[in-house]
């Protein structure tokens, strides 16, 4: 242990705030979908394209652009 890497990244928290709703909206199409993947769909595939679709729809991308943008400010003033 007291050789491992330290993670250069410990100390990066998330503010949520500006993306609830989003996130929100993401969480629910994953509880919409959370059977996928367990033998409930016959079709799959088109299901999981679904899936991806309403999630892109409740702000997925959204989502992930302000984590991007987050985690950069924090790292830029490391």
């Amino acid at each position: 242990n007291e050789e491992a890497d330290i993670d250069p990244y410990i100390g990066f928290s998330f503010d949520r705030k500006p993306v609830e709703t989003e996130l929100a909206n993401v969480s629910a199409v994953g509880e919409e979908y959370k059977g996928l993947g367990t033998g409930l769909y016959d079709d799959v595939e088109s299901t999981y394209a679904e899936m991806v679709e309403k999630r892109n729809k409740a702000g997925y991308d959204i989502v992930k652009e302000e984590i991007e943008r987050q985690f950069k400010e924090w790292k830029d003033a490391q």
